[in-house]
C-alpha cells in the first residue's frame, strides 16, 4: 500500500480526540508520543502479546519515528518503521500494533498518523505491506489515504 491521499491525514488529530472522548467519557484521553530507547522493554513486551514474530530491531528507535499510546503507564499502541531514507526520499511503515484489549479504540489509527505527519515533514513517499487478509489494518490504512498499489508474495526458501 502507498500513501496516496495526503489530505486524510488532515484534522485526523481532531477526529481522534473526538472519537476517544465518546469511547472513554470518564477517562483522560491518551496521547500519541515519541517512542525513545528508554521505551525498549515496554514496547519488546507489547510486541510479544501483539504482534509475536514481527521483524523489529532496537536500532529502529534512533530514527526517531516510532510513535505510541501509553495509558496509566502501559504502553497500549506502537506505530514505526522498518524503512526510512532521507535520501532517497522514501519510508516504509512497519511494527504498528495495540494491544488485543484495546483495539476499536482508534489508537493504532492515531498512533500510525502521528507517524504519517512527522515522515511527511521530510519525506515525499510513504508505504507499507499488509497481509491480504488481515481487514481491519488494511481498512485502518485506508481511512489514513494508504491505497493498495500491488500484491507480493513472500516465501522461504530453505536448503
Amino acid at each position: 500500500m502507498a500513501l496516496r491521499n495526503k489530505s486524510k491525514l488532515r484534522n485526523l488529530e481532531k477526529i481522534y480526540k473526538e472519537e476517544t472522548r465518546s469511547i472513554n467519557l470518564f477517562k483522560i484521553k491518551p496521547d500519541v508520543i515519541l517512542l525513545t530507547e528508554k521505551d525498549i522493554a515496554d514496547i519488546l513486551e507489547l510486541y510479544k502479546i501483539s504482534y509475536p514474530g514481527n521483524w523489529f530491531d532496537e536500532r529502529m528507535l534512533k530514527t526517531q519515528k516510532y510513535f505510541g499510546i501509553r495509558q496509566q503507564n502501559r504502553l497500549l499502541s506502537v506505530a514505526g518503521i522498518h524503512v526510512y531514507s532521507q535520501k532517497y526520499n522514501v519510508a516504509a511503515l512497519g511494527n504498528i500494533c495495540t494491544h488485543p484489549d484495546f483495539r476499536g479504540k482508534g489508537y493504532g489509527r492515531a498512533a500510525t498518523a502521528k507517524l504519517c505527519k512527522s515522515l511527511l515533514q521530510e519525506i515525499e513517499f510513504i508505504g507499507l505491506n499488509v497481509k491480504a487478509d488481515n481487514k481491519t489494518a488494511i481498512s485502518l490504512y485506508e481511512k489514513l489515504g494508504f491505497e493498495i498499489v500491488s500484491s507480493y508474495f513472500e516465501f522461504m526458501v530453505e536448503s
